[in-house]
């Protein structure tokens, strides 16, 4: 007869097919809490959307851009030897050819500001020496609408640089916009 206690222990080990209650309610855990935290993220980023809307594509910063472009391109081909600007900085007149064959300066663009807006005035001009006669404007075009009234634009002139640093601000979209240019001719 055999031995029962050997027989028992004998027995080789089955694996059980199914998962218990633990191990299910542990999956639903931590499925929960997953799917909880991409939720959360999600209404996070819905609720941010206009906002961050703003801050790329918003009035402000598209004027922003325009503005930069515009003071730019003025002041690049600008004359380094001559530039009027006031003593508080708030205008600046840049001088430059209209063309590579002009003998001399007869262009002139000033930027300054009217109101709550930035106004580039262009122009022709005679220069004599260091006396500048304007002799015609040919156009007046608004750069920026939503100048921060409480802080006026500001015109600084280094060396064979130009700077304008302006506020903008359209109800809860603000910006400084800080532009230099190296003026080439």
């Amino acid at each position: 007869m055999k031995n029962i206690k050997y027989s028992i222990l004998n027995l080789k080990w089955k694996p059980r097919s199914g998962v218990t209650l633990i191990e299910l309610m542990i999956t639903v855990l931590i499925a929960t809490l997953v799917v909880a935290g991409i939720g959360v993220a999600m209404v996070d980023s819905i609720k941010s959307f206009p906002k961050m809307y703003d801050r790329t594509e918003g009035s402000v910063i598209n004027e922003s851009y325009v503005t930069r472009a515009a003071f730019d391109r003025v002041c690049r081909k600008a004359s380094v030897k001559l530039a009027e600007i006031d003593s508080g900085g708030t205008y600046i007149e840049v001088y430059y050819y209209n063309d590579a064959n002009s003998i001399s300066m007869d262009r002139y663009t000033r930027f300054y500001r009217d109101a709550a807006k930035l106004k580039a005035e262009h122009g022709t001009c005679s220069i004599s020496g260091l006396t500048v006669t304007k002799t015609g404007v040919w156009s007046t075009e608004t750069l920026a609408t939503f100048l921060d009234t409480t802080k006026p634009p500001k015109f600084a002139v280094h060396g064979s640089s130009v700077t304008m640093a302006l506020s903008l601000i359209n109800g809860t979209q603000e910006m400084t916009v800080t532009s230099t240019a190296v003026r080439h001719n």
